[in-house]
C-alpha cells in the first residue's frame, strides 16, 4: 500500500529500474499492482481547495 506521492514516485522508479534490467526484450507479460492510498491525497487536496475558497474551488471537494 502506497501512502505518499514521493513514495509513489519511488515505486514507480524501482519498478522501471527492474524491467530495464531483466533484459526481457518483450515486457507484455509482464504484470503488476501498485495500491495507492488515494484518501491521503484527498485531504490535502481538499485542504488546498478550502484555502482557494471560490465557490468552483469548494463544489470540488470530495470529489
Amino acid at each position: 500500500m502506497i501512502f505518499s506521492l514521493p513514495r509513489y514516485e519511488a515505486v514507480i522508479d524501482a519498478y522501471l529500474d527492474g524491467l530495464e534490467s531483466s533484459g526481457l526484450s518483450d515486457l507484455s507479460q509482464v504484470t503488476s499492482v501498485a495500491s495507492f492510498f488515494v484518501s491521503r491525497v484527498d485531504t490535502i487536496i481538499d485542504k488546498m481547495l478550502e484555502k482557494i475558497g471560490t465557490p468552483e474551488a469548494l463544489a470540488l471537494r470530495g470529489k
